[in-house]
């Protein structure tokens, strides 16, 4: 159970996150129900929303992705902040040292796409609707 104050906090500043108690994958959902050649987007975008919102501004404001995190006004604390929330949204432990050697939006994306997640986490869907797919059929035969 979520505390009032708590909630009265996520209302004023606008943060999802805090409410994530039973991690909700959403990045990694979006990340496996997307095709592959369009991944690199889908995290740009959801990487400069989570800037965007961890750094106050309005979420139709977003930042360049090419950008340093440090020079878009980000501190050691708002880079925390975003690897925890990338944590929560991937379902994946990262280094704490993620946005340094990844100092940029593009540059994680491709951290992710490359070496950073798992590649079996991103078919588990596909494998799973499959798998969904072949007892369907043998239930109707």
């Amino acid at each position: 159970m979520i505390s009032p104050f708590l909630r009265e906090l996520e209302k004023d500043l606008g943060y999802r996150h805090l409410t994530a108690i039973q991690p909700q994958h959403i990045l990694l959902e979006q990340l496996q129900a997307t095709p592959p050649r369009r991944r690199q987007a889908t995290l740009v975008s959801h990487i400069q929303k989570d800037v965007a919102q961890i750094l106050g501004r309005d979420i139709t404001q977003l930042p360049d992705p090419q950008l340093g995190f440090f020079e878009m006004g980000m501190d050691s604390l708002m880079s925390l902040e975003l690897r925890n929330c990338l944590q929560v949204n991937l379902g994946q432990i990262l280094p704490s040292n993620l946005t340094f050697e990844y100092p940029t939006i593009n540059a994680l994306a491709e951290y992710f796409l490359g070496e950073g997640l798992d590649e079996e986490m991103l078919y588990v869907a596909d494998t799973e609707t499959s798998e969904d797919t072949k007892v369907q059929a043998q239930i109707l035969k």
